[in-house]
């Protein structure tokens, strides 16, 4: 049995306060050799979430990226080209800083939906892992 990759959010915020910066970088599970760095900004308080949002048999990456002021939602496909990004999702100026994602069928029907929410609250619900429209 191959053992799966390792999806991991980097940014230098310790060393760099002003750099609110991350990337993913997805890692060979087996060696921990980089396959590869996903370019993108994305928000480094969010764990991305891992799943098959439209249903080809292979995982896909959802994350928040981010732009220095507005956050949303992207996904990445499993050689890390990007799939779509979202409108904005939360200004980070309102301090909703912490997200929770989640890919998961949420009503049964076979296709996925992923889930963003912050500081508690449901914000945005994407069905069958297809590009928001808001």
């Amino acid at each position: 049995m191959t053992p799966p990759d390792i999806v991991v959010v980097v940014y230098q915020g310790l060393l760099n306060p002003s750099d609110r910066f991350g990337h993913i970088y997805v890692l060979d599970g087996a060696t921990g050799a980089l396959h590869f760095k996903i370019e993108e900004a994305i928000y480094p308080y969010a764990t991305p979430a891992v799943g098959d949002i439209d249903n080809d048999g292979i995982s896909d990456i959802v994350a928040v990226g981010y732009d220095g002021l507005d956050s949303y939602l992207m996904a990445f496909d499993h050689d890390g080209a990007k799939k779509w990004k979202s409108t904005t999702v939360t200004e980070s100026s309102t301090g909703s800083d912490w997200f929770s994602l989640l890919i998961a069928d949420l009503d049964n029907d076979g296709d996925p939906e992923s889930l963003v929410d912050t500081n508690c609250s449901i914000i945005m619900v994407y069905c069958n892992g297809l590009a928001p429209t808001m």
